[in-house]
């Protein structure tokens, strides 16, 4: 059966900088990011036995894209990249091309974008699973395993798998409704502002009442006079959150299913960068410095 993996990579490059201790090259040049994302990829070779796989960028001007237009706060928080953080993305995107892995940047889209395209585009593929490696809580909305078809989050720093039950035992509703529930609640994170006087909880109760249905809510006769004057005032707020949080599924492709499939890598490639690297590690995992062997990329 076949088995895609999604990488989101600026989620697996930014928790390595951060998980991984400084590890230097022998030029000096800062590594750790893109060792903790490589072996972030093995893990997921290893455990997951992809029969795909497609490494996802945000835009390569590392831009939030079409979103600031709707609202200009948005994201406004972020600093540009550290200018050793940038180089590791060229280390990691060079590490992708030497394992054969497919990847796909657009400008003006976002990373999750671009994701929940690939998700759409493939998951009623006969038998199709697919294994999203992040751990960005905006990508549990794409989470589902029904006639849709299966969709599931690997955190692989954690090595912990994430399923439609795990998304409402988490956040208190089903996974569909995730872009809903941080258009009432906000994200401070990327400076979306959401309903005022709406918060987690009563967010959750609405939605597992009225699902998406903004208008059923607004109707409802025995809401709490105060609830319905906070929706019916909110709801300008409500639907400019919307448009933040709610993902764009519909971007064109430029690859098919065939061409995300996994191939065996070059190992002298590979053993090539990885000493660039000082991966003396990672050489010796792959017995890359002895005789050749079966590929695990098969």
């Amino acid at each position: 059966m076949p088995r895609l993996i999604i990488f989101d990579m600026n989620n697996l490059i930014y928790r390595s900088h951060h998980g991984v201790p400084e590890m230097r090259r022998a030029d000096g040049a800062l590594t750790n990011a893109t060792y903790g994302t490589i072996n972030g990829i093995l893990k997921v070779q290893d455990l997951l036995k992809p029969t795909h796989w497609v490494a996802v960028f945000d835009n390569a001007e590392g831009l939030p894209g079409w979103r600031k237009k709707i609202d200009p706060t948005y994201k406004s928080n972020r600093k540009p990249l550290e200018g050793h953080v940038a180089k590791q993305f060229i280390f990691v995107r060079e590490a992708c091309d030497v394992l054969g892995i497919v990847r796909d940047e657009r400008k003006n889209q976002e990373a999750d974008d671009l994701i929940a395209s690939y998700v759409n585009t493939f998951k009623s593929k006969p038998g199709m699973e697919i294994f999203i490696v992040s751990s960005d809580k905006d990508i549990l909305q794409l989470v589902s395993d029904d006639n849709t078809g299966k969709v599931t989050v690997f955190d692989a720093m954690k090595s912990k798998i994430i399923k439609p039950a795990d998304v409402i035992a988490v956040r208190g509703i089903e996974s569909k409704y995730i872009s809903c529930f941080l258009a009432f609640t906000g994200d401070i994170a990327d400076c979306i502002k959401g309903t005022p006087g709406i918060g987690k909880k009563t967010a959750a109760i609405l939605i597992n009442r009225f699902g998406d249905d903004y208008d059923a809510m607004l109707a409802a006769d025995d809401l709490p006079k105060g609830l319905k004057k906070r929706l019916k005032s909110g709801q300008i707020s409500y639907e400019h959150a919307l448009q933040l949080t709610t993902m764009n599924k519909d971007i064109k492709l430029k690859y098919k299913l065939v061409d995300l499939k996994v191939k065996v890598y070059d190992r002298q490639l590979l053993l090539k960068f990885l000493k660039s690297m000082s991966f003396n590690s990672i050489i010796t995992r792959l017995k890359l410095d002895s005789k050749p062997v079966k590929s695990l990329f098969m």
